[in-house]
């Protein structure tokens, strides 16, 4: 019990730090998108010469400031709307009305873009999500590169079929939907029978066993060899019970 209150909580955890890391990811990308969008909207929906005078408020803003220090303000240029540039103090600057109102028109287009910006956002949020949901769907199916895999018994049973031929797989499988044949000459390679108690290995040997020993029995006739011979090493003696042959076997 507390094996399994480890594992299924550690499942559990697992799982829910992997979803609050694609929250924080998706969440970071709309964010950062959605602040472009907003910077790049205001900077295009606004002149130049507009900017140009926001800057110039924001300079005399300074000036004024600095100048309780050192007590005088000095000139600075400015430019009109025509482009012309004049010299002139910093708090007829503050005090002009078309600086005014360019400020205010910088901080309302600034809010529209907020406004997109978040919009924009809220359409990566989730869109992220969408797009995450859909590839977790996708790699949901196996999808086998290169190397060694794993088949079912149907699967397998096809292949063996196509490169065994019908009539040898027929005769390997003994006409059973339930069983899978061994390739030809692949029992000298090594076969790993893994499994629970009670999962089936020693039955699956003993068909194999079966199998080789009525090659030379009423078998042979649909499969001609010329004997086949296997090595037993039986620890609980179910082999020797069931196949040794007095006279004939080791």
């Amino acid at each position: 019990m507390f094996s399994n209150i480890v594992r299924g909580g550690q499942t559990l955890m697992h799982r829910v730090r992997m979803f609050w890391q694609v929250i924080l990811a998706s969440w970071k990308i709309g964010l950062l998108v959605a602040v472009l969008f907003c910077g790049g909207y205001t900077y295009k929906t606004v002149p130049n010469y507009v900017w140009v005078q926001v800057f110039s408020y924001a300079r005399a803003k300074a000036a004024v400031s600095l100048s309780s220090i050192s007590g005088s303000v000095p000139k600075q240029n400015f430019q009109l709307r025509n482009g012309r540039v004049i010299k002139t103090t910093a708090k007829r600057i503050l005090r002009d009305v078309e600086v005014n109102h360019n400020l205010k028109f910088v901080v309302w287009q600034f809010k529209q873009g907020v406004r997109y910006g978040l919009f924009v956002w809220f359409l990566l949020f989730f869109g992220a999500l969408v797009i995450w949901s859909f590839h977790g769907r996708g790699l949901k199916k196996n999808k086998h590169l290169r190397g060694t895999s794993l088949s079912g018994a149907l699967v397998l049973k096809e292949q063996l079929k196509k490169k065994m031929g019908r009539l040898a797989s027929m005769v390997a499988l003994r006409w059973s939907k339930d069983k899978i044949a061994l390739e030809k000459k692949s029992e000298v390679l090594g076969t790993l029978l893994v499994g629970t108690i009670g999962s089936g290995k020693t039955v699956a040997l003993l068909e194999i066993m079966q199998q080789v020993w009525k090659k030379n029995g009423w078998f042979s006739w649909l499969a001609p060899t010329k004997g086949e011979k296997a090595f037993v090493y039986d620890v609980k003696g179910g082999f020797v019970e069931k196949f040794y042959r007095e006279g004939k076997d080791i």
